[in-house]
């Protein structure tokens, strides 16, 4: 509704601007604990281990997350308490993928099919850091 009018781009522009500028003062990691303190106890395996993911991030000086998914559930777990680096998304659904762009951290990474083998996980695993590297991830 802002951005209507003779000028949209500079109006989209400096809406992104104010949004960066804003989100320089957000502790994530704070905000990440708060979630976690205030979800509905006891929650699920699944849950309780992905949350340890975000929190685990900041513990070992991650760089980056990778996550394999089909459906986008375990992704959407770990952006939920909000990780303090990017979460790549590796996954075969094209809908999974076009979720991770309006969801806080995750980035999509296709491919077409998930690994079956250890060997392939490996190889596809080595082609998603590259691609991380080479987009200063």
């Amino acid at each position: 509704e802002t951005a209507n009018g003779s000028f949209p781009h500079a109006a989209v522009q400096c809406m992104a601007s104010i949004v960066s500028n804003a989100e320089v003062g957000v502790n994530y990691f704070q905000v990440g604990v708060f979630i976690r303190d205030f979800t509905p106890k006891p929650m699920g395996m699944l849950e309780a281990v992905l949350s340890c993911v975000a929190k685990n991030a900041v513990d070992i000086h991650a760089g980056l997350v990778v996550v394999f998914s089909l459906s986008g559930l375990a992704a959407n777990l770990i952006s939920k308490y909000r990780p303090c680096v990017p979460v790549i998304v590796v996954s075969s659904s094209a809908q999974t993928l076009q979720q991770c762009n309006s969801t806080y951290a995750l980035l999509p990474f296709a491919v077409d099919s998930l690994p079956s083998s250890k060997a392939e996980e490996q190889a596809l695993l080595e082609r998603v850091l590259a691609h991380a590297v080479d987009n200063d991830m």
